[in-house]
């Protein structure tokens, strides 16, 4: 028996948590994450180009019947107070308006800027995790039936969770007991008494959770 589990081996399983070497960047094809920021780069592109041009034609094509019905409806007299600007009100109109416009553009900056470093300091640590779980799973179960399993389960979380931020947080949260790798892992190697690897699934677990608070959106499209 201990001759056949030393000349066990279990069968190789390819994992890409590691980052690309820079040599290999040139050559190498457009993965999903070039994939994802040139599809977002066509949809922001679209959503500033169709409302500013729908709002431009509509401008040119109403702005003289405006003006008409403006001078028809206040009058001559009206009209000439507001162009001499005697009490400065188009002067402090534009100034208002210039303020709240600085204050807005600056406050959405400094929160989407806050929000993306969140974003990178949740993800560094959660990777960081999933390496030491990784590790431990090697040490631990190198040698027993449910390695192979144990490395499947990680490279699914992998593939269908670290990776996956194209899917709303609320999507990865609904995810169902049966179908979560990191509760398969734990069922292979801490049923009955918690084995080493429960406390870095639960570190694990925790990161996941800072990730996807991190990623969700706080703003409504609208402010955009």
């Amino acid at each position: 028996l201990l001759q056949a589990a030393a000349a066990f081996r279990p069968p190789p399983t390819r994992l890409k948590l590691a980052l690309p070497r820079r040599h290999a960047t040139a050559i190498a094809p457009p993965s999903d994450a070039d994939k994802l920021a040139r599809d977002r780069l066509i949809k922001t592109s679209v959503v500033l180009l169709v409302p500013s041009l729908a709002v431009g034609a509509i401008s040119l094509v109403a702005f003289p019947a405006l003006c008409r019905g403006m001078r028809s409806a206040f009058g001559v007299a009206t009209l000439a107070v507001l162009s001499g600007d005697q009490g400065q009100f188009i002067q402090n109109f534009l100034s208002v308006i210039g303020i709240l416009f600085s204050l807005l553009i600056g406050n959405t900056y400094a929160f989407c800027y806050n929000q993306q470093v969140m974003v990178y300091m949740a993800l560094f640590e959660e990777v960081s995790v999933a390496k030491a779980l990784l590790e431990q799973a090697t040490l631990v179960c190198q040698g027993r039936p449910s390695y192979a399993g144990v490395l499947d389960d990680v490279q699914r979380y992998v593939d269908r969770d670290l990776k996956r931020a194209d899917l709303s947080p609320a999507v990865l949260l609904s995810t169902r007991p049966r179908d979560d790798p990191l509760e398969a892992i734990m069922w292979q190697t801490s049923v009955g008494t918690p084995g080493a690897i429960y406390d870095t699934v639960r570190w694990l677990r925790r990161a996941r959770g800072e990730r996807l608070g991190a990623m969700q959106r706080k703003l409504p499209p609208l402010h955009f």
